[in-house]
């Protein structure tokens, strides 16, 4: 593996690369706009909308050909759906913000404007929302939290959120802190949510342009026209002073409100995870014989097998044409999150013994009908282990296909898992159904698979309910 490649599995090294792969494009862009010298009335929302593609273009290119996965956060499927409930979320908090405002006496209509006022504020808003998102969810939080955990990277991006606000016009120490606690926690929570960037894109688009594009009200500070003409009267707490809505305490309470019911219900899905594990060197090269890699994996198999108490393990169901291994086990999360990391994190917690490349990173299982479990090799290689035949997230997955040395004997299998609920817990059980013809009998073969099934699984619990996979 190529050192670079090696170096990108530090979130530490990847968070800086993800944030320059991100805002280069941006200031291209926003050069290139300034080169064309067009009239400030067409060049402002062309810079904004092509400096918000470049982003996403930045984005695409950082995780696709950098963290080498596919870009599941931003997943085209929910695209229309999690991006309007995130509108309609964001434009909610913001109208009982002002409602409330309205009713302390705080926030005075003063007249209307006209459409074409909320115009570049709605491209100003959408172009803000997917950019921020995108550098501050998309990689600041989201590889903090890989390396230190979920409430870390809370509370750090929370405060970079809010510092980084710092610079705007009427700032104040105390609009800082009040965008660190209502947007950093709010937004954070919405990606935490189901890990994906739609949800708090939407919230945080349709704030600012509520806010700024709606009624009138300054957004972070920046004057804004809009539908309506009003300004807010009172004290800084109540007024925001020239920062606007966003500094007061009413706006203050309402999103952190939502944000920490948005936590509370991340949390109930197990979506927190603690801080990132090491991962274990391999044992097993690439290239080996049929032979020798059932003789190692066997051995390995039998040894995890005997540390895996988690695993409830049925008896083997063994004939001349085939075998059967049943597992089970209960972990304590539910079902959405045990089979999002089953899927979507099999690169954590998989047992790099059991890889080909030695390094359980390269593995990926694309979540969609016909989708691969598969594993990257070196030169542009790779291993298909199972194909997806049949799912139903979250409570059923079935792969086709033979693992490790069953692949090269030409044997025909199916892995089925169920994932149950189970009190506040997730029953999973796994059922790998083998069957052709395999020189010298499935008597000794039979046993090391389903060792090995037994220790995944025992992996895949403990990492869900600890963060490491490892004992």
């Amino acid at each position: 593996m190529p050192w670079w490649q090696r170096s990108a599995r530090s979130p530490w090294i990847r968070l800086p690369a993800g944030l320059g792969c991100i805002l280069l494009p941006v200031l291209f862009m926003q050069l290139l706009v300034q080169l064309a010298r067009l009239p400030p009335a067409v060049a402002q929302p062309i810079a904004l909308l092509a400096c918000m593609f470049a982003a996403l273009f930045g984005y695409r290119a950082f995780v696709l050909w950098i963290e080498q996965r596919r870009v599941t956060e931003l997943a085209p499927a929910r695209l229309g759906r999690e991006a309007l409930q995130g509108c309609a979320l964001g434009a909610g908090l913001m109208v009982l913000t002002v409602g409330l405002l309205a009713l302390l006496g705080s926030f005075h209509l003063d007249g209307f404007g006209s459409p074409r006022d909320a115009l570049l504020p709605l491209i100003a808003s959408v172009a803000a929302g997917v950019i921020e998102e995108l550098a501050l969810r998309g990689v600041v939080f989201r590889l903090v939290e890989e390396a230190l955990g979920t409430w870390w990277s809370l509370a750090i991006s929370a405060l970079l959120f809010g510092a980084l606000h710092l610079g705007n016009p009427h700032a104040t120490l105390a609009s800082a802190a009040a965008i660190a606690l209502e947007a950093g926690v709010l937004l954070a929570a919405a990606y935490l949510l189901q890990r994906r960037l739609w949800l708090p894109m939407g919230i945080h688009a349709a704030w600012n342009f509520f806010q700024g594009g709606v009624f009138g009200i300054p957004v972070s500070g920046g004057a804004s026209p809009g539908l309506l003409r009003s300004h807010l009267s009172g004290p800084a707490w109540l007024s925001g002073g020239g920062f606007g809505a966003e500094a007061t305490v009413v706006a203050l309470l309402v999103c952190l409100a939502a944000g920490l019911v948005m936590l509370r219900r991340a949390w109930s899905r197990g979506q927190f995870i603690a801080a990132r594990a090491r991962r274990a060197p391999g044992a097993v090269a690439a290239g080996t014989s049929a032979a020798t890699t059932l003789a190692a994996f066997t051995a390995l198999a039998g040894l995890v097998a005997l540390a895996a108490p988690g695993a409830a393990r049925a008896a083997n169901s063994v004939a001349e044409t085939g075998f059967v291994v049943r597992l089970e086990s209960t972990i304590q999360a539910p079902p959405a999150r045990v089979y999002q990391a089953f899927t979507a994190e099999v690169g954590r917690w998989w047992d790099p013994e059991h890889t080909y490349s030695n390094d359980a990173a390269n593995l990926s299982i694309d979540a969609h009908l016909g989708g691969c479990f598969c594993e990257r090799l070196p030169a542009g290689g790779g291993v298909e282990h199972l194909r997806i035949i049949y799912l139903a997230p979250p409570s059923l997955l079935r792969f086709s296909g033979a693992l490790g040395p069953l692949q090269g004997s030409g044997l025909a299998g199916a892995l089925t898992l169920q994932f149950k609920p189970a009190g506040e817990g997730t029953q999973l059980l796994l059922q790998y159904s083998v069957g052709g013809y395999f020189e010298g009998g499935f008597g000794k073969l039979a046993p090391a698979v389903e060792g090995m099934l037994a220790g995944q699984l025992e992996r895949l619990k403990r990492y869900i309910e600890t963060g490491k996979p490892g004992g």
